[in-house]
């Protein structure tokens, strides 16, 4: 990641490695451990605190060549006085989901771990920084999700009219902020009872799925 010293500040960076938060949830969950554990994949957060030079021009310039500074004002978000806001976190995040489509199931619990973890890390800055509550910290997820909305085991099983109308698991997981314990991405997940107590605890646990 890279980020313009001008406008942020970096707090802190965070590593999400997805084999060490499989083995550490697993809970003698084999299909965890063999699938999910297995994949290196990692995310990558940046905490970043936003200078009052984000939003106005109101900085010293000194150190910048002309072209620098015309190039900064040009782009300064313009705000009304009074309105501008410094020193507000704000977390970025890049990840890679694992790639194999033979291999949705892992795609779908590595997202979830990712939300879980940043859902945590949101926790823990609101109260560093005394928000009344994580979702007032903006957050920005970037990343290869290797998914699409119709692939993984839903492109197998589109023809049967029980699941015609049936997402990718991560595409409905992020874009509908929840998603069903039977859902066919989820694999073994979803007939093993241990399998399904392992992803309840990643997320809040609703009457017909899982809430990220």
């Amino acid at each position: 990641m890279c980020t313009r010293v001008h406008r942020f500040e970096l707090i802190k960076e965070h590593l999400i490695e997805f084999t060490q938060l499989a083995m550490t949830r697993a809970e003698g969950s084999q299909h965890m451990l063999n699938r999910v554990m297995t994949r290196d994949n990692i995310g990558l957060c940046a905490i970043l605190k936003s200078k009052a030079t984000l939003y106005n021009r109101d900085r010293d310039q000194r150190a910048l060549s002309a072209r620098t500074r015309a190039h900064y004002d040009h782009a300064a978000l313009p705000l009304p006085p009074g309105e501008n806001i410094s020193d507000n976190p704000i977390v970025i995040c890049n990840a890679h989901i694992h790639w194999d489509p033979e291999f949705c199931d892992v795609k779908l619990v590595q997202t979830m771990m990712l939300v879980n973890e940043l859902w945590r890390l949101l926790e823990e800055i609101a109260k560093k920084y005394r928000f009344n509550s994580p979702l007032q910290i903006p957050l920005l997820i970037c990343g290869d999700l290797n998914s699409l909305p119709k692939s993984g085991a839903c492109a197998c099983v589109l023809a049967t009219p029980c699941y015609v109308h049936v997402l990718a698991g991560v595409f409905e997981y992020l874009a509908q902020g929840k998603i069903a314990f039977d859902h066919p991405d989820f694999k073994e997940f979803r007939v093993s009872e241990i399998g399904r107590q392992v992803l309840a605890k990643m997320s809040i646990t609703g009457e017909d799925g899982l809430n990220n």
